[in-house]
């Protein structure tokens, strides 16, 4: 299991799109823990860190 699993999981349970989805993650590259939900098509943005993380999202949220 990966989290892969889980994001196919979450889109089956919720009928959100993967596309719809926005996925955080430090490990994104190819051998990554995070590089099975960019192989869904899952959008992705690479961060460094739950600071990294908190940015990204304070940046973002404003704008919903």
């Amino acid at each position: 299991i990966d989290k892969a699993y889980g994001m196919t999981e979450l889109a089956e349970r919720t009928g959100i799109a993967f596309g719809e989805m926005l996925f955080y993650g430090d490990r994104l590259d190819e051998g990554g823990n995070d590089y099975p939900v960019k192989t869904l098509g899952v959008p992705c943005i690479a961060v460094e860190g739950w600071e990294d993380t908190a940015a990204h999202l304070d940046a973002l949220l404003p704008t919903l």
